[in-house]
């Protein structure tokens, strides 16, 4: 400040010796390649935590992966994608202060969301050498759904319930990806030539596959620029819908974190059925039923989102608040009886209120 340096380098042997002076201070002998951070989220995982890992087969090998983990832990598909590619044994997750003899920082071949180096593709090379993933051995088209996604946890899509059973009934192999293994998503992912899913992480799984794919993304917000460098030089043929509806009449203004996002479903269904050459059919269902089961789904996930959010906050009119909207507004009945069957939080709130035993303004 006031004009001077602020940041003054630090002789190497300064910086090791304060290191070897804490007693927690860990030794690596040998090589080492630093990974960076552990991102626990499973598309910026295999996007970022992964994008140094380019370059194994130019180091020593024995050489450990370094990887600074953070106060939320490891998350199970990081081993098991080490252990898939045989790196498992290398592994050295670090949580204290380390010195390391000789460490390797290579450049990453990843910076979310706008490069992609197709130096990446040297690992997915390597992967799949060791894993031997049949390639479009599948003629059914290939769904990844969010449609078992909990809502008021994950990103919840408004209208994706309805597009998976649609799929369904056009003959689609659907996969729910937060319920499989890395591997089982990797090996459906190379075993199918064309793939339909909403642009979030599961369809980074693309990085992992000999390419060549015929790919559908579909959004209601902006498709991040990672896809196309991604599939640029996985030689894709790839298409990206733009798929927002417009705010509807009666949807509810909660202030929470990820606000539900609503697909233009008859668009999207449009598009699918042209890149599939299949027609798609939404039962009993135009475009102005649609707009009104959106704004009771959006008002759902809303709302759950909301609880669970104010229940971390510890909010003591938060059952006072749910009266006067079940009061006002419709809400579906059976997201919510699903929605607690598998989050404590929403359980424990809805039982405490009664809500099975109300009858007013809830769908069925």
């Amino acid at each position: 400040m006031g004009g001077r340096d602020t940041i003054r380098p630090l002789h190497p042997e300064h910086v090791l010796s304060r290191f070897k002076s804490c007693s927690d201070t860990t030794q690596i002998d040998g090589q080492a390649i630093y990974l960076g951070i552990l991102h626990n989220h499973y598309g910026h995982f295999l996007c970022e935590t992964l994008s140094r890992l380019w370059a194994i087969d130019s180091v020593d090998s024995h050489a450990r992966l370094v990887l600074l983990v953070t106060d939320a832990g490891v998350p199970g598909f990081v081993d098991d994608f080490f252990r898939m590619a045989g790196l498992q044994d290398r592994l050295v997750y670090v949580r204290t202060p380390v010195c390391v003899e000789s460490l390797v920082i290579p450049d990453a071949a990843v910076i979310y969301p706008h490069l992609f180096h197709p130096a990446f593709l040297r690992l997915t090379r390597s992967v799949l050498e060791r894993t031997a993933f049949l390639s479009d051995n599948e003629t059914a088209p290939l769904f990844v759904s969010r449609g078992n996604l909990v809502p008021g946890y994950s990103r919840y899509v408004v209208g994706e319930r309805m597009l998976h059973e649609a799929m369904v009934r056009a003959g689609a192999t659907i996969v729910s990806p937060e319920t499989l293994g890395i591997a089982e998503q990797i090996r459906l992912f190379n075993a199918h030539r064309r793939i339909v899913g909403y642009a979030g992480s599961a369809m980074h799984n693309l990085l992992f596959t000999t390419g060549d794919k015929d790919v559908l993304y579909y959004s209601a917000r902006a498709i991040p620029k990672i896809y196309r460098l991604i599939d640029k030089d996985l030689r894709n043929r790839a298409r990206y819908v733009d798929a927002h509806l417009l705010s509807c009449p009666g949807m509810l203004a909660f202030e929470i974190g990820f606000k539900p996002e609503v697909l233009d479903l008859p668009g999207v269904v449009q598009e699918i059925s042209s890149f599939l050459g299949v027609e798609l059919v939404l039962e009993g269902l135009d475009h102005l039923a649609y707009q009104k089961c959106a704004v009771v789904e959006f008002n759902t996930a809303s709302m759950l989102r909301y609880v669970v959010e104010q229940r971390a906050r510890g909010s003591s009119t938060l059952e006072a608040e749910f009266a006067d909207l079940e009061h006002s507004h419709v809400f579906d009945r059976e997201m919510i009886a699903r929605s607690m069957q598998r989050s404590p939080v929403l359980r424990k709130f809805f039982g405490d209120i009664g809500w099975e035993k109300s009858a007013h303004n809830f769908s069925y």
